[in-house]
């Protein structure tokens, strides 16, 4: 869920960068509500894990949530992941194709987390339910 938020707001802000301030709302470019959105998807996101870890107890779909988090906090804050136009003052200290690539990695490495870790939780659901015997009816 806080994959696609994250999505949506890039998309979102990167097309209506000149609508948001016409109505207002440029505050949605600004680094802190960055910091928010990145800080609601890893508390979201480690809350999943552990519910996954309690249900299934593997430990390999918290090392693709901390890839993808960490893919994500380097684009976002080490190359300086940019909503403004190529050439904008803002840009000047970015590098706008390595965060954005390095960005839909992390992207795509959390929506990989997400369907592995609801995966494993099905397997493992399913695996502690009772079946009832062959040719019994439900009362």
């Amino acid at each position: 869920m806080a994959s696609f938020l994250c999505a949506i707001h890039c998309a979102g802000t990167g097309l209506a960068l000149g609508l948001l301030s016409s109505l207002g709302l440029a505050f949605l470019a600004s680094k802190w509500v960055e910091v928010v959105f990145f800080t609601l998807a890893l508390g979201m996101g480690f809350w999943a894990a552990l519910r996954g870890w309690k249900s299934h107890r593997t430990s390999w779909p918290v090392a693709l949530l901390a890839l993808g988090m960490g893919c994500l906090l380097v684009s976002h804050f080490v190359l300086g992941h940019s909503h403004a136009p190529p050439g904008s003052s803002s840009h000047a200290h970015s590098r706008p194709w390595e965060s954005a690539l390095l960005s839909a990695l992390g992207g795509l490495i959390l929506v990989g987390f997400h369907l592995a870790n609801a995966r494993l939780m099905a397997r493992q659901c399913r695996l502690a339910t009772p079946r009832a015997p062959l040719g019994s009816m439900p009362v």
